[in-house]
C-alpha cells in the first residue's frame, strides 16, 4: 500500500488521459544543463582545496620527521658514549605498592650524606658532598641524629678538585673506613681524626675511576669494595648509567700483606658490598643489572642471583639477621624502552645533559628487606620522595628506627618506629 493522498471516491474509474509535455527545443534545454555544470564546478572547489592542505600537512609531517632524525643522528654521533646491549638484565617484577616509607623525621643539616655508621653511643658518622667526614651526636633528649655535629676529616685534593667525595663508610671499634669516590680506600681514627689512605686509584690495574662501597672483617685483616667502572668516574654517572658497560669490579685488600687484588671482574655498576654474617659469602648489589648477587668468598663463584624491581644502592644487615637494601628508579614505562634498546639510551646521552636526565629520574624510593637465602620479606616505598630522596643505603639504629642515606639530597631522613621494624630470619 502506498501512503499518500487519499483518491476521492468521485473520480472516474476511466483512465485519465494526461497531456503531453512540450518539447523542449535544444537552446533551451542548454539553458537548463548550464546552472548544474556551474554548480558542479563550484563544488569541485573545496575539494581541490582540501587535497591542496593534505599535501601541505604531509609535507610538514615528513620535514618533521627528517628534522627528528636529523636531531636523533646528531646526538647519536656527539654522543660521549657507546651504549651497549644489558647483560641478562632482569624481567619487570610487580610488587605491591604502599607508603610506609614516607613518615619519619629530616635532619637538613647535612648534603649528601651516603652512608651512616654507629657507635655504641649512639653517635652517627657520614660522608658528606663537600669531602667531609662528620660525626653526629644524639641531642640533648636523646633523639640520635639531631645533636651537635663535629667534622673529624676532611679529604683534601690537589688539582681542578679541592676535595674528595666519601662514599660508603664501615666502623670497627674506633677505625672508621671510608671509600673516596675520587682518591681511593683510607681508614679513619674517630677519636684523633688521623686519617691514613690504604688504596690509591693507581694501585690497580687498570686504574681505579669510581671506587664505591665496602665490607670489613670482623678482624679487619680483609677489605672487599667495588670500582663501580674502570672508565667512568662519579661526575659520569649519568652516561654510566646510559651506557650498559659491564667493566665493574670487586677488590680484596689485605691489611697485613698490603697486597690488593680483583676478586670479581665484569660487573654492571657493582654498588653496595655486604659479608654475609658468617663471612663465608659476599654479597654485591649490581645497579646496572637490578640484581643481588651471592659469591663464595673460598672460590668467588656465583652462589645466587636475586632480581629486582629497581636499582640497588647499598646493602647494610638488619638487627634480625637479615638485610636491608636501598633501591631508586623502578623499571617501568620508559625505563624499560630505554634497557631494551641501546641505540636509544646512545641518542639521548649525547642529545641531553646529565643535568636535564637527572630531572626526569623517577622519585620513587624502595626499601627492602631480605634474608640470606635471597628471599624478599617486605618493601618499604615512598612513590613521590614524600620523605626519601634518592636513597643510597639503609641502616638499622639502636632506638629501632632507620636512617636513609642519600647520595644527593641535601638531609638526613630517620623512618618513624613503627615502619623500621624488620621481619628477620631469626626469632
Amino acid at each position: 500500500m502506498t501512503l499518500g493522498v487519499k483518491r476521492p471516491s468521485a473520480y472516474p474509474s476511466s483512465k485519465t488521459v494526461m497531456p503531453k509535455p512540450r518539447q523542449r527545443n535544444r537552446r533551451q534545454q542548454d539553458s537548463t544543463q548550464r546552472p548544474a555544470e556551474k554548480l558542479t564546478k563550484v563544488q569541485s572547489k573545496p575539494v581541490e582545496k582540501t587535497q591542496y592542505s593534505s599535501r601541505i600537512c604531509g609535507v610538514l609531517f615528513v620535514g618533521l620527521l627528517a628534522l627528528l632524525g636529523g636531531v636523533a643522528g646528531l646526538g647519536y654521533y656527539r654522543s660521549p658514549i657507546t651504549a651497549l646491549a644489558i647483560a641478562d638484565i632482569a624481567p619487570v617484577i610487580e610488587f605491591e605498592r604502599n607508603t610506609k616509607l614516607t613518615d619519619g623525621e629530616i635532619n637538613k643539616n647535612f648534603v649528601g650524606p651516603e652512608s651512616i655508621e654507629e657507635d655504641i653511643k649512639g653517635n652517627l658518622y657520614t660522608g658528606l658532598s663537600d669531602g667531609r667526614i662528620v660525626r653526629i651526636e644524639p641531642s640533648g633528649d636523646g633523639r640520635i641524629g639531631f645533636g651537635k655535629s663535629t667534622t673529624i676529616a676532611e679529604l683534601k685534593l690537589q688539582g681542578k678538585r679541592n676535595h674528595g667525595r666519601p662514599l660508603g663508610v664501615r666502623l670497627l671499634g674506633d677505625t672508621l673506613y671510608v671509600v673516596d669516590a675520587y682518591s681511593g680506600l683510607y681508614k679513619l681514627n674517630v677519636k684523633t681524626s688521623k686519617l691514613s689512605k690504604l688504596v690509591g686509584l693507581e694501585d690497580a690495574s687498570p686504574p681505579m675511576k669510581f671506587p664505591d662501597d665496602l665490607s670489613v672483617t670482623a678482624d679487619e685483616r680483609k677489605i672487599y669494595f667495588s670500582d663501580a667502572s674502570a672508565k667512568y668516574s662519579i661526575d659520569e654517572l649519568m652516561p654510566l648509567a646510559l651506557s650498559g658497560l659491564c667493566d665493574s669490579r670487586i677488590l680484596e685488600y689485605d691489611t697485613k700483606t698490603k697486597s690488593l687484588k680483583v676478586v670479581i671482574s665484569g660487573l654492571c655498576f657493582a654498588n653496595g658490598v655486604q659479608l654475609s654474617s658468617d663471612e663465608k659469602q659476599l654479597i654485591v648489589t649490581e645497579t646496572l643489572g637490578h640484581k643481588v648477587l651471592f659469591y663464595d668468598v673460598a672460590t668467588w663463584k656465583r652462589t645466587k642471583l636475586v632480581r629486582l624491581p629497581a636499582m640497588p644502592d647499598n646493602i647494610r644487615p638488619s638487627s634480625k639477621g637479615t638485610y636491608w637494601i636501598a633501591l631508586t628508579n623502578p623499571r617501568d614505562g620508559m625505563k624499560i624502552v630505554m634497557d631494551k634498546y641501546p641505540v636509544l639510551r646512545q641518542i639521548i646521552a649525547g642529545t641531553f645533559s646529565s643535568k636535564q636526565l637527572e630531572k626526569v629520574i623517577s622519585p620513587f624510593c624502595i626499601v627492602m628487606e631480605m634474608d640470606e637465602n635471597g628471599e624478599i620479606l617486605q618493601t618499604l616505598q615512598d612513590p613521590t620522595s614524600k620523605l626519601a630522596i634518592g636513597i643510597s643505603q639503609v641502616t638499622e639504629l639502636s632506638d629501632g628506627r632507620l636512617a636513609l642515606g642519600t647520595y644527593i639530597a641535601p638531609q638526613l631522613v630517620f623512618l618513624n618506629p613503627r615502619d623500621s621494624k624488620p621481619i628477620g630470619s631469626k626469632p
